[in-house]
């Protein structure tokens, strides 16, 4: 699932939920093989919870128990 996209700098970071990691960095290496004219790079992280994704979406909420103040 394409969660989210965060821009600057020139670069793109896209970030991606999967119930399968290894899977998926298959899947980018595929793309790599193919060439894709720009570099790219991957990483796995473990978030069960959304919390990157939350940090995001809950911003300016006013919520501050969502942010751990409470």
């Amino acid at each position: 699932l394409h969660a989210l996209t965060i821009t600057g700098d020139g670069r793109r970071d896209l970030h991606f939920y999967t119930a399968d990691p290894d899977g998926a960095l298959d899947r980018l290496a595929g793309l790599r093989a193919e060439g894709l004219g720009f570099p790219v790079a991957a990483a796995v992280e473990w978030d069960t919870y959304w919390g990157f994704y939350r940090m995001f979406t809950d911003a300016g909420d006013g919520d501050d128990e969502s942010a751990g103040g409470g």
